[in-house]
């Protein structure tokens, strides 16, 4: 039997070596030979002109199932030549194939998922008493307040690439809010939509009432568009539009 792996093994794989070893499993087999040193041998494939040709006129938009196919290669040998070549996918393909995915049910996740109107298994069903005695000192008391909790009127400061704000925890709201914001809607009510709450003086860390304007986005981009120009050109370009606005309006 020796001798005989000594012989087939090189050359065969997986259920084919199994043929000669019936007796054996496959992971018998291979182990046997790995004490014994034995080792496949190498079995590249080698395309013709003629595959190669049709490799890269079809590999854009074909399954690589069908290479495999048609050439009896391995789906390894077709990424090797792709990638030997700078052959890819297009986008079309790409896109098609994800939504081929997608909707297949039995794809990844999709196989595990809850099918619409399943019954959950332990519906209408109480925890075992043995278990709720052992696991009750782990629950979530009523009244219990996490330990990362933030307490009502806390601040952080947020570096949201570049730009600093301030946020604050309001009473009643889960997360925190742009301070900003809060102190212009207890000042002056809710903020319009597209609308902005600004700094006169530039300084994002200065949420004095005082310090805050009002500003609609567009008037806001308009405003960034002129940051290169002078002082006083933008001065100016603001009192034109001003002055437009004035007469738009009567």
């Amino acid at each position: 039997m020796i001798t005989l792996l000594r012989e087939v093994y090189p050359k065969y794989k997986g259920k084919e070596l199994q043929r000669f070893f019936p007796m054996q499993t496959a992971a018998a087999i291979k182990t046997k030979a790995t004490i014994l040193g034995i080792k496949k041998e190498k079995q590249r494939f080698r395309y013709t002109l003629e595959q190669l040709e049709i490799l890269k006129r079809d590999y854009a938009n074909t399954d690589n199932s069908v290479f495999v196919e048609k050439f009896g290669c391995s789906l390894y040998a077709v990424y090797n030549a792709a990638y030997r070549y700078g052959l890819k996918k297009s986008e079309k393909y790409m896109s098609d194939l994800t939504r081929r995915l997608v909707s297949d049910p039995e794809h990844g996740s999709r196989k595990t998922q809850f099918r619409k109107g399943s019954i959950p298994p332990n519906k209408g069903k109480k925890m075992p008493l043995e278990i709720y005695e052992k696991s009750k000192h782990t629950f979530f008391q009523k009244g219990h307040i996490p330990q990362n909790a933030v307490p009502d009127g806390a601040e952080r400061i947020r570096n949201n690439k570049g730009f600093l704000q301030i946020l604050i925890k309001v009473p009643g709201k889960r997360k925190l809010q742009p301070k900003n914001r809060y102190l212009w809607e207890q000042h002056n009510g809710k903020i319009p939509t597209g609308h902005n709450i600004q700094y006169r003086d530039g300084n994002p860390l200065n949420c004095d009432i005082s310090n805050l304007y009002i500003i609609s986005r567009s008037e806001q981009i308009h405003n960034n568009s002129i940051m290169h120009y002078p002082e006083e050109v933008k001065t100016a370009i603001r009192r034109v539009n001003k002055i437009i606005q004035l007469t738009k309006n009567q």
